[in-house]
């Protein structure tokens, strides 16, 4: 189970530390010793990008001193950054933390000119308790849980030192699994984000390759036996040395693991940190490929997701297609009681000739053929010089027709020579015509109301009739108008009143 946990109050603190890094002169992050890297903020590198940073390492009493000298030397070595390890509650830390700020930003100095510092952190790694060790008196709220500080405060720690606190953040998506784990172990992650049960047994699991002998010496195990325990029988012995035993024997799980954590936050169990800078490198690397094999079956199912809807629309546009013929088909045997068929018999179609198939391609294609599409309509696909060959062949069958083959920029088409062009225009010339929708409501109206001015007509239909339209209306003497002048009760009506004249009866 991956752990995640963002909370609505850190969606606004990410954004007033956005606001707020703008106008610092340096942004201190604390982490938590015995995680540096999982308690590292990925989204505060971007949000305080070129400012320099103090890396404080809290709670180095219960953190591995000799992995903490390795951290150490790991931030150390980054530009524009310093790290140093305290912990919060012990005395002198707040003139190790002024005096590392001012050797970094030596030109901030005076009331004129104060160094402005803020301070950022997770959940519950302890910033308000240093932050009250340092100015003397409790102004921000502490306690054994995180989120308790939910709003930016600005804090004077001299007159030419400001300080601005803000709450505990993480970020929207921990990828490194291993990360994840550490932090809730730590008590950064609110307990409803959590399964203790599942985190003290990732905890156990990192001990007992890690830290071995301590935990041994914690719960009281034998040395030879245990060596070879793996986290499941470490979590049912230490369930079993609490007392955390249900009626009947039954192991209650649920309080062993709070057990455990419990212990380690409280540095019980000993002195530990529970990563290394080449271990985090190594979990980092694995979870970044996981997350772009992730990204890929995520692009993979989308693509497919736009396949279906675009196979799904085809089959939509074939069926009406389909649906339509068999209607024109039912229409045509209606009419024709013995229509010329198309046999159906598959044989007859394996044995349809090339220039035939391309000749019926090019007399039902609305639009030009190219020469790569004939080409391939044939099986096998024909090569050029027999396409070439059969163009010829059906140029000379339709020389002395109507219809001529002829090769435009678009491909080859059927056309009708001039003179059958002319004939057949008187053909155009006797077609219904279609009106706008305009126009048929219009007559409409007049039909049923008449007579009607033009001004009742929009009354009606709720619309300005334009004047194209009434004159689309008279075209063919449909209509009678009479001049009747301006209404004294509405001047805005039309000066004429239409009506069907007998033509259009």
């Amino acid at each position: 189970m991956a752990i995640q946990w963002f909370p609505g109050h850190m969606n606004k603190a990410k954004k007033a530390i956005a606001e707020r890094a703008k106008s610092v002169d340096m942004v201190i992050e604390m982490l938590d010793a015995r995680m540096p890297a999982s308690s590292e903020n990925p989204l505060l590198a971007q949000l305080s990008k070129g400012k320099p940073k103090l890396k404080i390492l809290n709670k180095q009493d219960l953190a591995d001193p000799e992995r903490t000298k390795i951290w150490l030397e790991h931030y150390n070595s980054r530009p524009d950054t310093c790290a140093i390890a305290l912990d919060s509650s012990e005395t002198g830390a707040h003139g190790k933390i002024t005096q590392a700020c001012r050797a970094m930003i030596p030109h901030r100095q005076g009331i004129d000119k104060p160094l402005r510092v803020l301070i950022c952190g997770i959940p519950n790694v302890g910033k308000s308790t240093l932050i009250n060790g340092m100015i003397g008196k409790k102004s921000a709220k502490t306690g054994n849980e995180p989120g308790i500080t939910k709003a930016e405060q600005r804090l004077f720690l001299a007159d030419d030192f400001w300080l601005y606190d803000t709450p505990g953040m993480l970020w929207p998506k921990i990828i490194v699994e291993e990360g994840g784990y550490n932090l809730a172990a730590g008590g950064a992650v609110g307990r409803n984000a959590l399964d203790e049960e599942e985190v003290a047994l990732e905890l156990l699991d990192y001990l007992r390759r890690h830290y071995l002998p301590m935990l041994q010496e914690r719960y009281q195990a034998d040395k030879d036996p245990s060596s070879h325990w793996d986290e499941n029988v470490w979590l049912e012995w230490i369930a079993k040395k609490r007392g955390a035993v249900l009626s009947g024997g039954r192991i209650n799980y649920q309080k062993a693991a709070e057990n455990i954590l419990t212990d380690f936050r409280e540095g019980k169990i000993g002195r530990i940190t529970l990563e290394t800078p080449n271990q985090w490198e190594t979990w980092l690397k694995k979870a970044r490929q996981k997350e772009a094999e992730l990204k890929a079956i995520r692009e993979a199912r989308k693509a497919e997701r736009k396949g279906q809807k675009l196979r799904k629309h085809k089959e939509c546009r074939l069926k009406n297609i389909f649906q339509a013929a068999s209607l024109y088909s039912n229409r045509f045997q209606t009419a024709y009681p013995n229509p010329c068929r198309f046999s159906t018999d598959t044989r007859m179609t394996d044995k349809i000739s090339p220039d035939a198939l391309i000749e019926a391609a090019l007399l039902t294609q609305t639009e030009p053929l190219t020469e790569k599409s004939m080409r391939e309509l044939c099986v096998p696909p024909l090569s050029q010089d027999k396409l070439i060959d059969v163009l010829a062949q059906l140029k000379t069958r339709w020389q002395d027709r109507a219809l001529q083959l002829v090769h435009t920029q678009e491909g080859w088409r059927f056309q009708i020579v001039q003179t059958a062009f002319e004939r057949l225009g008187s053909l155009q010339e006797q077609r219904a015509p279609r009106y706008s929708r305009a126009v048929m409501e219009t007559l409409a109206i007049i039909a049923y109301q008449q007579p009607v001015t033009r001004g009742d007509i929009e009354g009606i239909r709720g619309v300005a009739v334009s004047q194209n339209v009434m004159q689309t209306c008279r075209i063919g003497g449909g209509l009678k108008s009479s001049d009747i002048g301006t209404h004294w009760e509405n001047p805005h009506c039309g000066r004429q009143r239409q009506r069907s004249s007998a033509i259009w009866v």
